[in-house]
């Protein structure tokens, strides 16, 4: 349940989230391709028992936890992490062109620059939908997998759907693109790699 983006080419992996012990785990790295090398960046200031997630908005990495207001936020490896109160609301969420695009409740909203959310786009066919991924390719937002369910009896639906927003438009729209042939299911992280 640890973070993952992309910065400056490298893939930067931070180990929030919690182990199968439920201990939560504050370590970070990041990941040079070219290299092929891992090296240590400072711990996050702050662990907790839930999910992350991570953006990179700015030119900074944004590690949100699941469930609280406060985002940590990688100034330099050199600086490390600081806490920020940002209050974002709770969802998938990707970033395009450095706007930052939420999924809450059926409607993708897009973070404006002063700091309120505008609603985009409907995404009530995605309701039912969780435990998908939410990324960026393209300079569009992508919904990777997730589940359909639980229903009333238990029962959850694996999918392996990715559905795409154009939001560069006036008016952004749904289309649906080729699906996962291998993978279905939920999906805890999708990130852009350009080599």
């Amino acid at each position: 349940m640890f973070a993952c983006c992309v910065l400056d080419g490298k893939i930067v992996v931070v180990a929030g989230g919690f182990t199968t012990c439920r201990r939560s785990v504050s370590g970070a790295e990041m990941y040079d391709l070219e290299n092929d090398a891992w090296s240590s960046i400072p711990d996050l200031n702050r662990t907790h028992n839930s999910p992350c997630s991570g953006l990179v908005i700015g030119g900074r990495v944004h590690v949100l936890h699941k469930g609280l207001s406060t985002v940590q936020v990688l100034g330099s490896v050199k600086v490390g992490w600081e806490v920020k109160e940002y209050g974002w609301p709770q969802g998938p969420m990707a970033v395009v062109e450095d706007v930052v695009y939420v999924l809450i409740h059926g409607v993708v909203y897009k973070r404006e620059e002063d700091e309120t959310w505008k609603m985009v786009a409907s995404a009530s066919e995605f309701k039912l939908r969780i435990g998908m991924a939410m990324t960026c390719l393209s300079g569009e937002v992508l919904l990777v997998g997730g589940v359909i369910g639980p229903d009333r009896h238990w029962d959850v639906k694996p999918l392996s759907d990715v559905d795409v927003l154009t939001v560069g438009s006036d008016r952004p729209t749904w289309r649906k693109v080729a699906p996962m042939t291998k993978c279905c299911g939920t999906v805890l992280g999708c990130t852009q790699l350009t080599i």
